[in-house]
């Protein structure tokens, strides 16, 4: 009895662990995605004035080129996280090896790809960044199939992304008009104006997404209790009515 119940407590805290990556990654992957351009003018304002000959000959600026790799990249963060998280779990189950060769295959798909991609004119640099989530995916998805294997446990990609992706989605809409909204009356000419057009889109997606996963129950007191500071977090959304006591 004892050990059953020490399996279940196993199995929860994996559940959770994984549960929480996603909680957290998808929607900052959302909204990288979506205010991919904003990040790259604050980072690198007034190096990107210049414009470039893409292999196919077409001339871009280097902005758009930027903004869109980020945006194709912000994925990656998804994958990254998971991959950190299945990791440390695969450590715990004395599978050191496992990650390493996760990792192993998804270089090497990083290198055919990336080979293969950036030759096609009509993908060209773009091929970088597609090559590394092709990287990061395999290898998590490795990572995910020897959880899945060493516990014992299912993983259910429904019902561990199911409704963060869908509040992602709604954070993004969010941030996205958020976003476009301020453009109206703020300047992308300069960094601040860059930087107040990324905060008026950070401000109502994470607004957006913590709303909605409240209401569409997307996460438990339990998870919550995870995120840093989460035991008062947790215990003010119950006394608000926000949450409800985890089942034992």
């Amino acid at each position: 009895a004892l050990a059953g119940e020490r399996q279940r407590e196993v199995r929860g805290y994996i559940h959770s662990s994984i549960r929480i990556s996603g909680i957290i990654a998808v929607p900052s992957a959302f909204g990288l995605a979506v205010l991919a351009r904003p990040v790259i003018q604050m980072i690198y304002f007034g190096s990107l004035s210049k414009e470039i000959t893409l292999l196919d000959g077409s001339t871009v600026m280097p902005i758009d080129v930027g903004a869109a790799s980020l945006a194709i990249l912000s994925a990656g963060i998804v994958f990254l996280s998971l991959m950190s998280t299945t990791n440390a779990l695969l450590h715990s189950y004395g599978k050191n090896f496992l990650p390493v060769i996760s990792i192993t295959v998804g270089i090497v798909l990083l290198i055919i790809s990336e080979t293969l991609l950036i030759g096609i004119p009509s993908i060209g640099i773009y091929g970088a960044p597609i090559a590394s989530l092709i990287c990061y995916s395999a290898a998590t998805v490795l990572n995910m199939r020897a959880v899945r294997k060493v516990s014992g446990m299912r993983l259910n990609p429904i019902k561990l992304f199911g409704k963060p992706v869908i509040c992602s989605a709604l954070c993004a809409v969010a941030a996205f008009g958020g976003y476009s909204l301020s453009k109206l009356f703020v300047s992308e000419a300069t960094r601040m104006g860059n930087v107040v057009m990324f905060i008026f889109g950070v401000v109502p997606g994470v607004a957006v997404y913590v709303i909605t996963m409240l209401a569409f129950k997307g996460i438990s007191a339990t998870e919550v209790r995870l995120l840093p500071f989460g035991h008062r977090l947790a215990a003010v959304l119950i006394r608000l009515g926000l949450l409800k006591e985890s089942k034992a």
